[in-house]
């Protein structure tokens, strides 16, 4: 198993005239991942994470291969097998990929025509190829459910033995790409700075998922079409004695998602600024006040990308499915277009502050900004049945609004000649509201998606755990067999039984922090260099239950739920404390151990219907602090290395995601909820020397 990777690159710079330049350009990689036959590592982590030390043995005594548990056949695909088995038995699976990427440029200063005139051409072609090879065989599998009379252990055949299977497949990538720019840029009577740029590109790219043979046809008659963009743009700036600025500029952007008549866009924006400290009397009434910039900016935007990378959704699309006779298969409609569409805008605003102080030593900036986004593509879900589609056409009928603020802080201070330190901060805030998302006619109002954040978690709200049996007959009716110690859930619409009108918001995005910050410096001794790195996140939650998860079977509590799928799964230190679960008194013998607000429900062997719903009894506080990186270094100077043309020669050692402090505790906190089951960040170091000529 491993990964290899080779890159070159190469330039070549002509001067052909004192105001003409030509530019030559290429550079590539090629790859190659080999991994186990299972072809994806994640199953790899997924059955290192749901195996127990004590459930089978790499190998068994009698020389059997082990699989992950009793159920037998092939079922439980890839997540049956020992980590052990499917690194080493399960063949090899190796992933080619090969890019090469020329450009080439030419450059031309007109300034002893026009002062301050230039203009750029640029072309590139990038191609990308793909090529995987799978050998996947599977070992005969058995599992031991118990011991014979003579002390030998009873086998069960789990898998039958599957000899080596090839297949492989390729793809490629290829993008034409041309853009070309016009700038200007003078200062006139000292006070006047004016600069203006016109540029214009297009592009073409395209990629086949198969490369046909005679005998084969392209996957999709839209993969024949390559995808296709141009645009122009340009910018006027305008400066008065560098104390008013002013910008104005325009998008004018044309896509083949949108029929004639609608491809194109127009975006225009502008920026104003205003430098105080230009003045006169500010620089002699306030010296500590080096520098201080005020700015605003609005402006619109715009995204021609369809959900789902839908390409020409204006066409109404068919497919071979309907209904056939004498042999021929009858066409049937797919999706309707909606020849109506067109771009989705952003308008966006911006208000800035940047500031030096005292000498620049201290230096900031912090922005506010609000986003408001009209025409959001969304599939219709107001159109009604009788019409007969099969499924609904898109239609630029969502919106929303996104607000915050960003910013960072440094400051430097020489101690003396020699030593010297800095230290620096940022932070990113954000939130969003839905104002309009389509949706069906729904019963309660809380069901709607306007006035929540974009990806809001809904589920139900719980009250606990029940208490006996009298709380469990006084409750709405919950989720299948519901004994004391399963989660009990509030009837938020008082009607006897828990379904889906109770589900609720209980958070925003899951996994997703509305706030993230980082704070690090260095100090400077001479010729050696210390630094460290910390970043952190606030106003995140997770959910270890109920999150679909397609990779761990569509529900995340495997893994987490001791005994969720039966043989298979680990069971978690913190469930082995009885102080975390509730336990029956008729069990442990203290009635303090039936907890309502214990960390886990009472232990069920395989799926329980009731515990495992998507709920706030599962939601867990996801913010974390982590050492992201510590660094020390240290620049040689020695004359003898002049005499060959090095001024320095810099050694470095880094070391990166050395420590966390978080609640999460058993899990990294970025990855907590897939419960464990993906591969670990790891703690990196790293040497690192740097030649300075």
């Amino acid at each position: 198993m491993g990964y290899n990777k080779y890159t070159f690159r190469s330039n070549i710079d002509i001067n052909l005239t004192e105001s003409s330049k030509v530019y030559f350009g290429i550079e590539g990689f090629y790859s190659k991942n080999t991994m186990p036959g299972i072809s994806n590592t994640d199953n790899l982590w997924q059955a290192l994470a749901l195996l127990t030390p004590l459930t089978i043995p790499k190998v068994y005594s009698t020389g059997h291969i082990p699989s992950f548990n009793s159920t037998a056949g092939y079922a439980g695909g890839f997540n049956n097998f020992s980590p052990f088995v499917a690194l080493n038995h399960t063949g090899i699976y190796t992933k080619e990929q090969g890019n090469l990427q020329g450009t080439i440029a030419i450059e031309q200063d007109f300034s002893p025509l026009i002062k301050g005139l230039k203009m750029r051409a640029q072309g590139a072609y990038t191609a990308t190829s793909y090529f995987d090879e799978l050998r996947r065989t599977i070992p005969e599998m058995y599992y031991a459910t118990g011991r014979n009379v003579d002390g030998s252990l009873r086998m069960l055949r789990t898998f039958q033995a599957v000899q080596t299977m090839y297949s492989s497949g390729q793809d490629q990538y290829r993008k034409f790409f041309l853009e070309s720019n016009i700038t200007y840029e003078n200062v006139f009577d000292e006070n006047h700075r004016l600069s203006g740029l016109l540029y214009y590109y297009i592009s073409d790219h395209k990629q086949v998922s198969s490369i046909p043979t005679y005998a084969q046809t392209l996957p999709s008659s839209l993969a024949a079409l390559p995808i296709r963009y141009q645009g122009l743009s340009g910018r006027i700036t305008y400066g008065y004695r560098d104390t008013y600025l002013l910008d104005l500029n325009f998008g004018y952007t044309g896509s083949e998602n949108f029929q004639p008549g609608r491809q194109y866009g127009f975006f225009p924006s502008m920026a104003i600024g205003w430098i105080p400290t230009q003045y006169d009397f500010v620089k002699n009434g306030v010296p500590w006040l080096n520098f201080f910039k005020v700015r605003f900016s609005h402006g619109s935007v715009g995204n021609d990308r369809i959900t789902g990378n839908r390409r020409f959704a204006y066409l109404t699309t068919f497919d071979y499915t309907g209904a056939g006779w004498g042999g021929t298969t009858g066409i049937n409609e797919n999706l309707v277009g909606a020849d109506n569409l067109e771009w989705e805008k952003a308008i966006k605003s911006d208000l800035g502050i940047e500031s030096q102080l005292f000498k620049q030593r201290l230096s900031f900036t912090v922005d506010f900004f609000n986003d408001k986004r009209d025409g959001i593509f969304q599939q219709r879900t107001q159109v009604p049945g009788y019409i007969g589609a099969v499924n609904m056409p898109y239609g630029n009928v969502g919106s929303m609004v996104s607000y915050g603020s960003d910013g960072n802080i440094t400051y430097l201070q020489p101690v003396t000649d020699n030593l010297s330190f800095t230290v620096r901060g940022n932070f990113t805030y954000s939130r969003n509201e839905v104002k309009n998302w389509e949706q069906v006619v729904q019963k309660y109002d809380y069901q709607y998606n306007n006035g929540w954040p974009n990806g809001t978690v809904r589920g139900f709200k719980s009250l606990g755990l029940f208490r006996d049996e009298a709380d469990v007959a006084a409750s709405a009716t919950q989720f299948g067999t519901v004994l004391p110690g399963d989660i009990k859930y509030k009837d938020i619409n008082a009607d006897g039984k828990i379904d889906d009108y109770d589900k609720i918001p209980l958070s925003l995005q899951n996994n997703f922090p509305s706030l993230m910050y980082g704070f690090g410096g260095e100090i400077s001794y001479k010729d050696w260099t210390f630094g460290f790195l910390f970043k952190g996140t606030g106003k995140m939650e997770y959910y270890h239950v109920g999150i679909h998860d397609s990779r761990l079977g569509g529900n995340n509590g495997i893994g987490y739920i001791p005994f969720h799928d039966q043989e298979m799964g680990n069971v978690l230190s913190i469930v082995a404390d009885q102080s975390n679960r509730w336990t029956p008194a008729s069990y442990s013998g203290n009635p303090a151990t039936e907890n309502p607000n214990a960390m886990f429900p009472r232990l069920t062997y395989g799926y329980n219907e009731n515990n495992s719903k998507l709920s706030d009894f599962w939601k867990r506080d996801g913010r974390y602090l982590r050492l992201q990186e510590v660094s020390a270094s240290y620049k040689m100077k020695l004359q003898k290395l002049k005499k060959i043309g090095i001024s320095s020669i810099e050694f470095q050692l880094v070391g990166s995601n050395l420590y966390t402090w978080d609640k999460v505790g058993i899990y990294h906190p970025e990855q907590a909820w897939r419960n464990g089951i993906i591969y670990p960040i790891p703690a990196q170091y790293s040497f690192q020397l740097y030649i300075h000529l």
